[in-house]
């Protein structure tokens, strides 16, 4: 019974969030938010929508730059993609890579 509540109650507080965090002029806040959203959408067989959310963080970290968040970015990629048939990037190993690059960066 609760998974049910949860499951029906959270897309609807995470659109407030987006909603907010777009609000808030403050580009530093979308990136985190469009991950979760992104994973929200694969997790309800919404690969299309996961990959328009990925694909805008990163044009937003990209801008920043915000290398972690790019880093991060990578990651997710790898994470809800690495099955797919055709994967929407270059490949899981080149995000992974280009994840450590950009974390080395960051140290």
């Amino acid at each position: 019974m609760l998974k049910q509540q949860t499951n029906q109650a959270f897309p609807a507080n995470h659109s407030q969030v987006l909603q907010s965090a777009r609000k808030s002029g403050d580009a530093t806040f979308l990136p985190p938010v469009l991950l979760s959203t992104a994973w929200l959408h694969f997790l309800k067989g919404d690969p299309a929508s996961a990959r328009a959310e990925l694909d805008e963080a990163w044009g937003i970290a990209e801008r920043g730059p915000m290398r972690l968040h790019m880093a991060n970015i990578h990651l997710y990629r790898a994470r809800l993609f690495f099955r797919e048939k055709v994967y929407p990037w270059e490949s899981p190993q080149a995000d992974l890579a280009a994840a450590e690059i950009l974390m080395e960066m960051c140290v």
